[in-house]
């Protein structure tokens, strides 16, 4: 169907070294499963191009501190050098609403947090978008931040954590927690060009 399940190994679709293609999931369960700090799901390459998505059902009760979803970090640590964060994802204290942090060469814990929270008890699907020029937030298929990157690389032995072990975890159950890589976008990366387009990292 297009879509595989994580491996102890981290291996793709095809049985190889995690390189595109296929959805790489984390957790895919028969019903959401609640967030325990410490959740620490896979050891993964990530190439320049990819997104992460998930489905995040929030409890009616909040967290009084930065409450962390999940954490994709090279580096072993949290915070804040380009590749601590890629993604990591927060709540606000006290709130549903999302803190998107995803980093570039420039400033590693550079985000994108949309303005509206997460309904309380109903699953919202979550996905953000990792391109070399820029980051994009999208809540069930609708665009609701986008940010401009540069200085974008790939990275090896990337640890996935649901959450992570330096923060307390949301208090909400995720399912459908996967990785993609995505194909580059192909066009004109001639920024003196009249059909530049700003988007694409690949010369069509």
């Amino acid at each position: 169907d297009g879509s595989c399940v994580y491996a102890a190994d981290g291996q793709d679709c095809d049985g190889n070294t995690l390189q595109g293609g296929c959805e790489t999931y984390f957790i895919r369960e028969d019903a959401p499963v609640p967030l325990e700090r410490g959740g620490q799901h896979a050891v993964i390459t990530l190439p320049t191009d990819y997104t992460v998505s998930f489905e995040l059902t929030p409890n009616s009760d909040t967290v009084a501190e930065w409450a962390n979803v999940l954490h994709f970090s090279a580096t072993g640590t949290d915070c804040c050098g380009y590749g601590d964060r890629i993604p990591g994802i927060w709540f606000y204290a006290n709130t549903r609403r999302l803190h998107v942090r995803d980093g570039h060469g420039n400033d590693g814990n550079a985000g994108c947090d949309p303005e509206e929270e997460l309904p309380a008890n109903a699953a919202t699907t979550v996905r953000v978008e990792m391109r070399p020029g820029f980051v994009e937030v999208w809540y069930n298929d609708v665009l609701k931040c986008t940010e401009a990157r540069g200085d974008r690389q790939a990275f090896d032995s990337v640890v996935v954590y649901t959450p992570d072990p330096w923060h307390t975890a949301a208090n909400a159950a995720m399912n459908n927690f996967f990785m993609k890589e995505l194909d580059p976008i192909s066009g004109c990366t001639d920024a003196l060009s009249c059909n530049h387009d700003d988007r694409a990292s690949v010369d069509d």
